[in-house]
């Protein structure tokens, strides 16, 4: 997310592969997709792109997704080796997530100093959502009118800040799956529902807190 440098990473092969990468593009419902290779040449993901989504796609040169030059930019990025960020055997997210880098790189003008953690995931850490399911469940917007309101995300967001809303709803855009990660995110909330006054002290104390995110992002980026 150029805007406040969160950079995920993952990937999948064989059978089932294009779906599975269809399910990961609506949880995150990008505004803009960059494809390498033969990317997108399937049906699937064709009417996921024009027809659900509805987001700008761009298909980059094949020589922006060169392993060599990616793997030197991905590296140089995050100031770790390819086994050290967990990609030693996973060259083809090696190639999309340097290509998507010097695509950035290009537009923003600079080195985006601001994007300096990159979270490599495998299916299995998040619940999988069919973009199917996803729409009927109506999670995020309404099927009908395609708004927040009316949906689960309208019901639970009473979020104070523009970070606590962008949290809460990829919260339920990838639900957890780890019994441990969900009875520690679990406590986290018990903690503060057994202390009203600390809770209501914090909210407060958020009422006035600016999008920090964004303008840490405008600051480094100049």
């Amino acid at each position: 997310h150029i805007s406040t440098g969160a950079f995920y990473a993952t990937g999948a092969r064989g059978e089932g592969a294009e779906e599975a990468v269809c399910n990961e593009l609506g949880s995150f419902a990008p505004v803009e997709v960059l494809l390498g290779g033969g990317a997108g040449e399937g049906e699937m993901m064709k009417a996921v792109l024009s027809e659900r989504l509805h987001c700008c796609v761009n298909h980059g040169a094949d020589a922006a997704f060169d392993y060599a030059g990616c793997e030197k930019l991905v590296c140089g990025q995050f100031g770790k080796s390819v086994a050290q960020l967990g990609l030693e055997s996973e060259p083809a997210v090696v190639s999309a997530a340097g290509a998507l880098l010097s695509t950035l790189q290009d537009a923003q003008k600079n080195t985006l100093p601001h994007i300096r953690e990159l979270e490599f995931y495998l299916a299995g850490r998040f619940m999988g959502i069919g973009l199917t399911a996803r729409r009927n469940l109506e999670l995020t917007e309404t099927m009908r009118s395609k708004e927040k309101k009316g949906s689960l995300l309208w019901v639970l967001d009473k979020t104070g800040t523009a970070m606590g809303g962008r949290l809460l709803r990829a919260w339920m855009e990838r639900p957890l799956l780890s019994p441990a990660l969900i009875g520690k995110r679990l406590s986290a909330v018990d903690e503060l529902v057994k202390k009203n006054i600390d809770r209501e002290e914090l909210a407060l104390a958020l009422k006035d807190v600016s999008d920090l995110e964004r303008v840490i992002t405008r600051i480094v980026t100049g």
